[in-house]
């Protein structure tokens, strides 16, 4: 039943290869990890059939959008560079960055009381989870400031501004320079 659900999730947004999913007793929160072979981790808990959606769609868009790949390339320039101040800051925006853009693609596949149940998930899964996060994964958590920022953009559904991407390409390019020098 977990598998068809899953399934459902990955052709309703495209996904082709559909990865192996595990209910773990060591996670406290949905999570992906894996480079080269991706794998789903949930908590071994009771979720409804629409709970499970919710999270699959969360956790198989980071697939579709190939988030942990990016992370892995982000942590090689992070060891490269980790004297350099403004790399922690980027890797930080980054990975929030990514679960906003993850929020967003949900939201919009999802109607408004499935909004209030997707926030419930997030919150259900931060509350009292203070496990550290294996670096290459992406899972539903945050600190209590920014999970309210992502409850408010997910009820509102706000279309993030081309601006910030242009900003962000144009210091990934400052830096690369800073590669060549």
């Amino acid at each position: 039943d977990i598998s068809r659900i899953e399934n459902n999730v990955a052709n309703k947004i495209g996904l082709k290869k559909v990865p192996p999913m595990y209910q773990c007793h060591l996670v406290r929160s949905p999570l992906m990890m894996g480079v080269i072979s991706p794998k789903m981790l949930i908590p071994q808990e009771e979720y409804s059939e629409q709970e499970l959606e919710l999270i699959f769609y969360h956790e198989l868009m980071h697939i579709k959008r190939k988030d942990i790949p990016v992370k892995a390339l982000m942590i090689l320039v992070h060891a490269i560079y980790w004297f350099y101040p403004l790399i922690y800051l980027m890797r930080r925006e980054m990975d929030k960055d990514m679960e906003f853009l993850c929020d967003e693609a949900v939201v919009k596949c999802i109607n408004g009381e499935s909004r209030r149940l997707y926030n419930e998930i997030i919150l259900k899964s931060t509350v009292g989870n203070r496990q550290l996060r294996p670096i290459l994964t992406s899972n539903i958590s945050g600190s209590m400031k920014y999970l309210k920022e992502r409850f408010g953009a997910n009820m509102k559904l706000k279309k993030r501004k081309k601006g910030y991407q242009i900003v962000a390409l144009f210091l990934v390019a400052v830096i690369g320079c800073g590669f060549f020098v």
